[in-house]
This record gives structure tokens, C-alpha cells and sequence, in this order.
């Protein structure tokens, strides 16, 4: 298994140990015991272990409110499959400075080989949807890395944003962890809540203690956890936001020679720099000069549409699309027409408050990355911004990150999920569905040989959802990326070296669909058993099928991508001198909001096949508890997809 570390896995990927004696970037002292440890008899099938992860963060008023975080990790490797963790990658989160990195292998004789600093590679990279996540990245990778040998390395992170603190989770998303510990020191003057999330699965998973202590005049959270399993990789399973245990800090309180405030709502100061931003942009004279004088008064739908679609395509997306991440001054990303997420939204809401239209901001989660928590509404949960502009008694969602979606529109993993409203009076609103069914059609023309090949072509058109998705990173393709974006998303059944051509159609307009064009081949789709051919009735589905193992002990609910309905309209040519006599098939079945229906029939002189499947899933989770039913249900679609269809060869 490779590395991995989740953006917010990584920023409070450390715990802490300050109790332990060692100041912040020192080794930690390894035993002959760790040395010669195996895998523990509650992982005894671990690759590798992580010995400790541990993070010491202290707030302080030197100056101002700024925290520092001194993090160490240690795993012990076992098998020649765990070596792989000897590659390492350390993401910083937004609104955090990584500092110092310092790394080391322990050989298994006690040998200390250290990472050179010259061979740690920092620098900014891209991820989720479109790019739109920007962080801040390290890696590097341990020398002499073998069986029995020990990982450590220690890293350093500050912060100016001292109002949330990010979650601690306090187990591994790949491997199981030994122990992990957390410490948070704060002042006299500060004030913070703290909350466990998702502590059933913690408690019955780990034991798991809160310590609350005073040192001088400060108070320390210390907190810890052991022998904690690896996570779980269940197929369909939801982001780790809505599984792991964690716990979050929220600032209620702080004041200092600067600053006495007591936060009412407390959030409040943390979204002091979106509204410094807002109050700039509003006061800049470069803020699209005439564009709002120049909107017809008495259209303010079309005056927002207007301002929208100015936002989305002319102001470029720059960095990503985190609430929290402001890259520049006001007047640099209004002057170059580039812009963060948070940017282009607080942009917005500046046009729509000079024309005189209401809109709030909005903070949430898209549900593809981790669920909202209500009852304790911590800032560090949430990664998007969006814009809620009322007008009359509707209220119009908008989302200008990335040009090319419609004023009023919002993607698949905005739909339906929980946001706080950025507000004197804070509250949660529920965004509302899409607009439409999210499909894909596929309307085949293809022919078999009597060696049970297949060639073909097809026409593949998606509704707006699909458009949404991934017109842009197909329109921005190569061709080589063409082909592999379009197996990944829309034929996972073939291969890209299979592809004959491929054409992308780009819509015009707001209402068009994603079309492309394809001809492509796949050699084996029937088996040639003497004169016969056997034919199963989904040899040419494009796509792959939700299919489900036999998982009794079910810990997860089932997690989806967005709701969809999948149909395929075929006729198949089939080869000279063959026939299928047989009567129409025909299967269908349901569960739920889960439908399919499938049906095969001869063309009335037997030399071609009339194919249709379609396949409906109305929701995007399902509870873990509805998992046998579900698995019955896919387990008859499996069966129904395989039955097979026998052409035969004609005698003279």
C-alpha cells in the first residue's frame, strides 16, 4: 500500500507528546524492544505499525494570537509490503504554515540514517474536482528502508487563525496505530470548546480519555488513545469525516492588550477576514467599474444572472476553492482577474450589494469529502463557500468557482447537504436537490464476429449534472487525457488502448448536455463454443456495475457518488450465417429507490439483436443496515446481466 495522508488527516496527522521529555524536533528515543517488535496481537496481519503519532499545539499572545504545532510520527515496518510507507507525503492544511521537516530511518541494527535536506521537496499542488483544492506539500522519501526498520519524522506548524482548530483524528487512514496523543495548551484570556466527533464508533472501537490540566497560569487539553485500528476499507464506503474519531477545539473567548472580545456566537471572529475582504472589494474602484450601473433596475434576475456569469467567467480560478484560503490584496485579484474560491465568492456578494440584491454566504461541506456537523458547528469542518441570493420569496443558490455552470446551479456534492449561514444571526440552511434526473444515455450501433469480437459505435449523452462534472477536464484534455478521462468516467469497461476514436462535442448554451462520439472494440464479448455463440445479454455495457461482497458485519453506511439513472439502447449485428431463435428476455427488479430493467430481443429474421438495460439509483447512501437487501438486489442484477444469449451458426 502506498503513503497516504487526507488534507485534514495530515494537519493534525501528529499528536502530541509534550508531556514526554523531549523538546519540539527532538528524536524520540527508540528501545531494543521497538527494534525487534512484531506485528502485536491486535494487528497481527499489520504491513507496518505506527509506533506513536503525536501533536503539541500552544496558542499564545506574544504579539498577537498565533498557535504553534510541534508533530512527530513513527512507524515500524514489517513485512516488504509495508517498505512502501517508506515514501512520504505531508500536506499542509489552509491557513497553516508548514516549518521545519527532519526525518530518519532507524535500521534494524540500531543505524540512524537521516533524510538531507535537499531531499525533502516542498511546493503547492492541486487536488479534488477541477483542481480545486490547493495545498501545500512535502515529500520526501527514507533511506535503507527494510523489514524491522523504524520511520520517524518530525514537522512544525503555525498559524494567525487561532479561532477553530482543526480536527485530531486518532487513527490512521491505512494502518493501525500503536498510540496517539494530542496536547493543546492555551493562556489566561482564551476560552475554547471541544468536541468529540463521531465518538460511538470511538468508544467501541478504542478507549479513549480527556484530560483537562493547569500548568502556571494556562490550562492544557491532553488527549489520547491506543491500540487503535487501521481503518476499515469497506468497498462504497463514506469520506472519513463521517467515520473516523476526532475532536475539534472552537475559540468561545479570548482577549488580551489588543483584543478583549467574549465571541456571542461562537464563530464569530473567524470570519473577520472574509468581511475585511468584502468591505474592501465593495470600496474598490476597480470592482467591474460600470458593469452594476450599466444592469437594467427594474430586471433583478437578469441583473444577477448578469453579475454571476461576469464573476465565473472572467475572473480565472487561482489556488483552490477552500473558504479560507485569500491569496493576495483586493485590488491585485480584481486588477489581474484571478481569484481563490473564497474570493470570486466574497467578489460576488460585493456586485450583488452594490446592485442592491440580498445575498449571504454560505459554509459547507461537499458531501463527497465529509458531513456537517450541527451540533457543534467547528469553522475547521468546513471547505467551500457558496453564495444564497434571495429575490422576492426565492432563494437562488450560486456557486461563480468555476465558469461554465449555470447561474442558479449547484454540482452533484453541493445538493442536498447542510451549510451555515454567514450571518449576524448564524443557522443552518439544507441546499436544495437538483433540477433534473442525473443520466447517461448510450445508443449503440455495433456488429460481432464469429470469434465472438466486438466492434462498434456509440453516441454517450449526459444530462446537465454530468456536464457539470466533467466537461471541463475533458474539454482541457489532450487526447491521450481524452481518452483516459472518458474510460474513467464513462466506459470503466474498456480500455483507452481499445478506443478507435473519440470526439467531444462542447455544448453551447446553459441548458445543452454533455455529447461525445466513440468507436472502439473489445475482442472476447461472446464465447465461441463450437457452432454456438454464448452471448451474455450486458456484453456491451459500458458501465460497471454496483456490485456488493458478502459483508455480514456491515460497520459503514453505503456511500455513492451522486444519484443517477444509467440507459443503454444497443443493436447488434450479429456474424454472417449465425441466429438467435430465441425468445425475448426480459429481467427487472427493485429495492428501494435502486430500480433495473433489462431486455433482449431478435430482430424478426434473426440476424440482429435489439439490447436495453436500464439501471436507476435514487439516492446516493443507503443505511448499513438495509445491507442485505441490498446485496440481493445487486446480486440479481449481476445474474440477470450474465445471462447468456446462444446465437447459432445456420446450416446451408
Amino acid at each position: 500500500m502506498a503513503s497516504r495522508f487526507s488534507p485534514s488527516v495530515s494537519l493534525l496527522l501528529l499528536a502530541a507528546l509534550s508531556f514526554l521529555p523531549h523538546c519540539a524536533g527532538a528524536w524520540i528515543k527508540y528501545t531494543e524492544a521497538e527494534l525487534s517488535l512484531a506485528p502485536p496481537d491486535w494487528c497481527p496481519e499489520a504491513d507496518a505499525l505506527v509506533l506513536d503519532q503525536t501533536l503539541d499545539c500552544e496558542l499564545t499572545a506574544d504579539g498577537g494570537w498565533h498557535l504553534e504545532a510541534t508533530g512527530s510520527v513513527r512507524i515500524k515496518v514489517f513485512t516488504p509490503e509495508g517498505k512502501e510507507y517508506g515514501n512520504a507525503t505531508i500536506l499542509t492544511p489552509p491557513a497553516y504554515k508548514l516549518g521545519k521537516v527532519t526525518a530518519r530511518t532507524i535500521t534494524p541494527e540500531g543505524r540512524e540514517k537521516k533524510v538531507k535536506s535537499d531531499q525533502m521537496f516542498k511546493e503547492w499542488e492541486y487536488f479534488g474536482e477541477d483542481n480545486e483544492s490547493r495545498l501545500y506539500v512535502c515529500r520526501f522519501a527514507f533511506p535503507e528502508v527494510s523489514e524491522g526498520c523504524i520511520l520517524e519524522y518530525h514537522y512544525t506548524l503555525t498559524s494567525e487563525q487561532v479561532s477553530f482548530i482543526a480536527p485530531f483524528y486518532f487513527d490512521h487512514p491505512d494502518l493501525p496505530t500503536r498510540e496517539s496523543r494530542l496536547s493543546f495548551t492555551i493562556p489566561p484570556g482564551a476560552s475554547y470548546n471541544y468536541c468529540h466527533l463521531n465518538s460511538g464508533n470511538c468508544e467501541a472501537r478504542k478507549s479513549l480519555d480527556d484530560v483537562v490540566s493547569i500548568i502556571g497560569t494556562k490550562k492544557r487539553f491532553t488527549l489520547e488513545a491506543s491500540n487503535v485500528p487501521a481503518v476499515q476499507d469497506e468497498p462504497f464506503s463514506p469520506p472519513d469525516d463521517y467515520l473516523r474519531p476526532m475532536v475539534c477545539f472552537l475559540l468561545t473567548r479570548y482577549q488580551n492588550a489588543y483584543v478583549n472580545l467574549d465571541i456571542a456566537t461562537s464563530w464569530r471572529s473567524a470570519l473577520e477576514s472574509m468581511r475585511t475582504w468584502h468591505d474592501k472589494a465593495i470600496g474598490s474602484s476597480k470592482l467591474a467599474p460600470g458593469i452594476v450601473e450599466a444592469m437594467p433596475k427594474d430586471e433583478p434576475r437578469r441583473t444577477a444572472a448578469a453579475l454571476y456569469r461576469w464573476v465565473a467567467d472572467s475572473v480565472a480560478l487561482s489556488g483552490g476553492r477552500h473558504c479560507y484560503e485569500f491569496d493576495g490584496q483586493v485590488d491585485d485579484w480584481i486588477r489581474n482577474r484571478r481569484a481563490t474560491g473564497a474570493e470570486k465568492v466574497l467578489l460576488l456578494k460585493a456586485l450583488y450589494d452594490r446592485a442592491g440584491l440580498d445575498s449571504r454566504v454560505l459554509l459547507t461541506v461537499p458531501v463527497n469529502q465529509g458531513a456537517v456537523i450541527r451540533d457543534f458547528p467547528s469553522l475547521a469542518q468546513f471547505r467551500a463557500s457558496l453564495l444564497e441570493l434571495r429575490l422576492g420569496g426565492e432563494k437562488i443558490y450560486c456557486d461563480p468557482t468555476h465558469d461554465r455552470l449555470p447561474f442558479g446551479a449547484l454540482r452533484w456534492n453541493y445538493q442536498e447537504v447542510q451549510a451555515l449561514v454567514v450571518d449576524d444571526q448564524p443557522g443552518f440552511v439544507k441546499l436544495p436537490p437538483g433540477a433534473g434526473t442525473s443520466e447517461l444515455v448510450y445508443d449503440v450501433q455495433g456488429a460481432l464476429d464469429e470469434a465472438g469480437n466486438f466492434t462498434g459505435k456509440a453516441t454517450v449523452r449526459s444530462s446537465r449534472e454530468f456536464l457539470y462534472s466533467y466537461q471541463r477536464r475533458l474539454a482541457q484534455a489532450d487526447s491521450a487525457g481524452l481518452r483516459e478521462a472518458f474510460v474513467k468516467y464513462f466506459f470503466p469497461c474498456c480500455r483507452p488502448e481499445n478506443l478507435v476514436s473519440l470526439t467531444l462535442e462542447t455544448p453551447a448554451g446553459e441548458d445543452s448536455s454533455l455529447c461525445l462520439a466513440v468507436e472502439w472494440k473489445k475482442d472476447g464479448v461472446a464465447e465461441a463454443v463450437e457452432d454456438e455463440l454464448l452471448l451474455p445479454v450486458n456484453c456491451i455495457d459500458p458501465q460497471e456495475p454496483d456490485l456488493l461482497p458478502d459483508d455480514s458485519d456491515r460497520t459503514t453506511h453505503l456511500f455513492f457518488s451522486f444519484p443517477r439513472t444509467v440507459r443503454l439502447n444497443a443493436t447488434l449485428a450479429l456474424p454472417p450465417g449465425f441466429a438467435c431463435r430465441e425468445t425475448p428476455f426480459r429481467a427487472e427488479g427493485a429495492c428501494g429507490s435502486l430500480a433495473y430493467s433489462l431486455a433482449a430481443e431478435p430482430a424478426a429474421d434473426g440476424s440482429r439483436l435489439h439490447l436495453s438495460r436500464e439501471y436507476v439509483r435514487g439516492q446516493r447512501s443507503y443505511p448499513r443496515e438495509t445491507y442485505a437487501e441490498l446485496r440481493e438486489f445487486f446480486q440479481g442484477l449481476s445474474q440477470a446481466d450474465h445471462h447468456a444469449l446462444i446465437l447459432t451458426r445456420e446450416k446451408p
